[in-house]
């Protein structure tokens, strides 16, 4: 395995971070119906959700290869985290997406975790409320 320079792991490492906190926010942004009730402004479709998480996915590439940081198993851990995202569909339960959500999120981020020498991040895997 090729190792990364220091920069270039540092820069790996906080944009994994960043989009493990929007994907974190955006699991807890996606309320059961019945909290709905209390608070219309947080009313989503899971359409915008599904879309919301596929612009932090495409916002991981884009900075990654942006600061031309490139590593031999990131185009597997995108497919992986699109393959989760795309589980999601328009009328399906809250629970079902936060699901999904978690899931791309902690295999994008497994998969890229798979090196050990490049990637060291701790992250929690399972969402309080999923």
């Amino acid at each position: 395995m090729e190792k990364l320079s220091k920069e270039a792991r540092k820069i790996l490492r906080d944009c994994l971070y960043e989009f493990d906190k929007k994907m974190w926010d955006l699991i807890s942004y996606s309320r059961d119906s019945d909290l709905l009730r209390y608070a219309p402004d947080f009313l989503t479709t899971n359409e915008g959700l599904h879309l919301r998480a596929r612009r932090y996915l495409d916002e991981l590439k884009e900075g990654l290869s942006s600061r031309e940081v490139s590593h031999p198993y990131l185009q597997k851990a995108f497919e992986y985290g699109l393959f989760s995202i795309n589980k999601i569909v328009v009328g399906q339960p809250r629970t079902n997406l936060r699901w999904h959500l978690n899931n791309a999120r902690c295999d994008l981020i497994t998969e890229i975790a798979k090196d050990r020498v490049n990637v060291r991040v701790d992250i929690q895997y399972l969402h309080p409320k999923v």
